[in-house]
Formats: structure tokens, C-alpha cells, sequence
């Protein structure tokens, strides 16, 4: 079974009132996670499609909802369009665009991962994982990516804090993100490249 992505740009940064933001400076990108299921087809369900003169079409199992800065831009107006979304993203910003340390001259985006969401029968099978390796390595290869690793929604009650982070930090980590910080709970790598073992499931099953 194959993974397709669909991603959807935003060019207008509508929480923010003043127009110099309505820009690429920061721009969020939702991507709808599918699932190619035709090769579970069997004869007979082909002869029922080509009956019907229809054509399968991937099913959506998920999402993925990043944000990208655009380094090129004055630290303190990235600080400023991260403080008009909302208190996650301008944490993270804050970590990596005023924090000493943290040099990000060299590079052209930064990436946020905010969310990633399966559905919850689609679990289980790495479709996450794959799904993020794709759109990273479209998007964001060679940049900084990070993430604050806790269940979603829908399992943060079925884990404490501390658990479920270290559950996500741990799970993210096969992902390529080999840097911690503990006090921020921000899991990143400086130079995101995909993983051989992520490269070796997506591309060569």
C-alpha cells in the first residue's frame, strides 16, 4: 500500500491584523494523509470498478498540520507572527530564533511539526512515520525540524504528562529528531535527512 500527501499552503496569515504578514514569512501547511488500498483489490472487485467505469480512490487516514519560517526574515517579525498563532508555536520559535545556541543563520526554513494525526484503526503500521519522512523530504531536507513530542488529543488522558512524553519523544526519535531538550520538551535535529530505515520501508516494499 502506498501513502499520498496532499498539501495546502496558506499565503494569508489571517489571525494577524497587520498586512506586512500576509506573506510567506510564516506559512502553515496542512497535509491530508491517503492510503492507497487498490492493490488489496481483489479480480472481482477491479471488474466492479471498471463496471461502473470508476477508479479507486485513496483513502484519507490522517493529517499532518506544520508551520515553516522563512529565515530570511528578522528574528523579532518571525517572533511576532509566531506570538499571533498561538502559545505552542511561539514557545518553539522562541527556543530556536532568540535562545543563545541556537544559530540558525545557515539555514533557509525552519520547520514545526504542531500535529499529526492518524486514524485510530490505521495505527499501529508506521503510517505516521512514513507519511512525515515523505513530506520532509519534500519539503524540509537539509533544514532544522522539531516538534514538542505529547499524545494528541485523543490519548493524552490515557497517560500522565511525563509518560506521554517520554513515549512521544521516543517514537518521533525514528523519525531522524536526535536532539532534546528536556525543559522546553522540544525534540528537533538541526539538519533533517530521512532516515535509511524510513527510506527503505517508503521505497524499496
Amino acid at each position: 500500500m502506498e501513502i499520498h500527501l496532499e498539501s495546502t499552503f496558506c499565503l494569508s496569515n489571517n489571525d494577524c491584523i497587520l498586512s506586512k504578514y500576509d506573506s510567506l514569512m510564516m506559512t502553515f501547511i496542512n497535509t491530508t494523509i491517503n492510503l492507497d488500498i487498490s492493490e488489496t483489490f481483489s479480480e472481482e472487485d477491479w471488474a466492479l470498478f471498471d463496471e461502473k467505469g470508476e477508479i479507486p480512490e485513496p483513502i484519507k487516514i490522517g493529517h499532518i498540520y506544520a508551520y515553516r519560517f522563512d529565515l530570511s526574515y528578522h528574528p523579532d517579525d518571525l517572533m511576532e507572527m509566531a506570538d499571533c498563532a498561538h502559545q505552542d508555536l511561539s514557545y518553539f520559535a522562541s527556543y530556536f530564533l532568540l535562545e543563545e545556541g541556537n544559530d540558525l543563520k545557515s539555514y533557509n526554513h525552519l520547520f514545526y511539526l504542531h500535529e499529526v494525526f492518524i486514524d485510530p484503526k490505521y495505527r499501529g503500521m508506521d503510517y505516521a512515520l512514513q507519511a512525515l519522512a515523505i513530506f520532509l523530504q519534500g519539503f524540509a531536507r537539509g533544514e532544522t525540524v522539531g516538534c514538542h513530542p505529547a499524545p494528541l488529543h485523543d490519548l493524552s488522558k490515557k497517560y500522565a504528562q511525563n509518560q506521554g512524553r517520554k513515549l512521544m519523544r521516543k517514537y518521533w526519535s525514528k523519525l531522524g529528531l536526535d536532539r532534546y531538550s528536556e525543559k522546553h520538551n522540544i525534540l528537533w535535529t538541526e539538519e533533517w535527512y530521512m532516515p535509511e530505515w524510513l527510506k527503505n520501508k517508503i521505497f524499496e516494499s
